[in-house]
């Protein structure tokens, strides 16, 4: 059975180097404000819903002014609100992103290089602290903020675990994350990529009704448990020629 470096080779030759996470470095340049400040808002943001609607509301941040701790920190609580709505659950959210600004405005006047300086665990503790950050959000800034070498776990990681048949996919978020770090060494950027590249596979191919399975880059090495024969061979009629689902 293929491993996830093999897995991750496969998708790595389907997909290139792929470059995440996104963030408006010119803005950042023009305001002397810190970018990982924005991969830290994006995170919270987010949550259960698109990346479209959190670019959104980021872009109203920015026109704000808001996108640093100190400015989101100083901020009334109603004017973030307007900000975040099209982010959804803006009244929680609101809240969340002023939280952590807040604490990195009074504890470390806004110095991100301060507050990473923590080691992994303590400072994944930290980040688990705050009201709003879940497993998956604290290793998004972990992973892309403070550059760690750690596996996000996300939704597209268990159906991708799923549908390789390593797992039930509904594993714990600790189990399924030794699962995929396993030898993937100590190099920040290789955790970057790989959560990149699942995400990327599941959005184009491994989607969530009818993949497309045929022409797949882990075809040969994917047993597509979950996936019914009807919806593989309906996917086979772009042309590519399907085998039966195993």
């Amino acid at each position: 059975m293929a491993g996830p470096l093999e897995v991750l080779a496969h998708l790595r030759k389907a997909y290139g180097e792929l470059e995440w996470w996104p963030v408006d470095a010119e803005y950042h340049r023009l305001n002397a404000t810190d970018p990982r400040f924005e991969v830290i808002v994006g995170a919270i943001l987010t949550q259960n819903t698109t990346w479209t609607s959190v670019e959104t509301a980021l872009g109203n941040l920015k026109v704000r002014k808001l996108l640093s701790a100190k400015a989101l920190a100083k901020a009334d609580l109603p004017t973030i609100r307007e900000a975040v709505r099209p982010a959804g659950f803006y009244n929680q959210k609101a809240g969340y992103v002023q939280g952590i600004a807040k604490y990195l405005w009074t504890t470390f006047e806004g110095d991100l290089d301060r507050f990473f300086r923590e080691k992994t665990p303590r400072l994944r503790e930290l980040l688990l602290s705050f009201t709003g950050i879940g497993e998956e959000t604290a290793d998004d800034i972990l992973v892309y903020a403070a550059r760690r070498p750690v596996f996000i776990v996300d939704a597209y990681t268990r159906r991708l675990t799923m549908r390789l048949g390593w797992g039930k996919g509904t594993e714990s978020y600790a189990e399924l994350q030794r699962m995929w770090a396993k030898r993937l060494g100590e190099e920040p950027k290789a955790f970057a990529l790989a959560h990149a590249l699942v995400v990327e596979h599941a959005k184009r191919r491994c989607t969530a009704k009818s993949p497309l399975c045929p022409g797949c880059p882990l075809e040969a090495v994917c047993k597509r448990v979950g996936v019914e024969a009807t919806v593989y061979l309906r996917a086979a009629e772009s042309g590519n020629v399907a085998k039966p689902p195993r």
